[in-house]
């Protein structure tokens, strides 16, 4: 498997999970192993693995999950389908409602890293970069413990 899933912190304000750890970590777990269209086939022992939970804590949740309206199930002779309801709301590329948060400026900051070192021609870290001033840190800090315990107590 491969590729994202989108999940909103509105799932916090869900109360029905919020009263539910168990139900809201299944939940994300299914939203995780369903393929495109919000389905995951399989059994109760082969969900229970995966989320790492018994099978009757699984089967417990799952019942829950279906009683809140989050998923549905179609049993088959020695599978079930589980479906998340609303998937295609939930993972579609337009949002669901505008929000009223305007850009800032932050929000197009330059994220590259710019702690990269670079070295001069006898092969050491040159002394301007912040990466070479880290690694030289532990010889500076052990220059002054020594020259402090030199010195009397003032």
């Amino acid at each position: 498997m491969n590729g994202w899933v989108k999940l909103h912190r509105k799932i916090l304000q869900n109360q029905q999970l919020d009263n539910d750890r168990t139900a809201r970590g299944l939940f994300i777990d299914l939203m995780l192993v369903c393929d495109r269209n919000g389905e995951w086939d399989g059994g109760r022992y082969q969900l229970s693995r995966i989320c790492k939970l018994n099978a009757n804590t699984t089967k417990g949740a799952l019942n829950r999950l279906k009683k809140y309206g989050i998923v549905t199930t179609k049993r088959h002779q020695h599978y079930s389908t589980i479906s998340i309801c609303n998937w295609k709301d939930y993972q579609s590329s337009t949002p669901l409602a505008k929000t009223t948060r305007k850009t800032t400026r932050s929000d197009f900051r330059d994220h590259s890293n710019k702690n990269v070192a670079t070295k001069n021609k006898e092969g050491e870290l040159a002394a301007e970069t912040p990466l070479a001033s880290t690694r030289s840190f532990k010889a500076e800090y052990e220059r002054l413990r020594k020259a402090n315990a030199k010195s009397p107590p003032a």
